[in-house]
């Protein structure tokens, strides 16, 4: 059964290995990838306020933010 368990296992992680090493690997990008980029910075440069953030970074993984800026974690 420890057999099954571990080849299976195996079998899955040989399968979505493929995928990672896939990815535009040969150097040069495609005009999609330059299109996509393109659209990026357009929705950048007409909404920066999508890509910043005002607050301070929480290294906590689960915080609250209470009235008179305190802060609280909860993880």
């Amino acid at each position: 059964m420890r057999l099954f368990v571990v080849s299976a296992v195996l079998a899955a992680a040989f399968a979505m290995t493929p995928a990672a090493f896939a990815q535009n690997s040969h150097g040069w990008v495609s005009q999609d990838q330059l299109q996509s980029n393109d659209k990026q910075r357009d929705i950048e440069q007409q909404h920066p306020d999508w890509f910043t953030e005002p607050a301070a970074y929480k290294p906590c993984p689960a915080s609250v933010a209470f009235s008179g800026d305190r802060h609280a974690c909860l993880g």
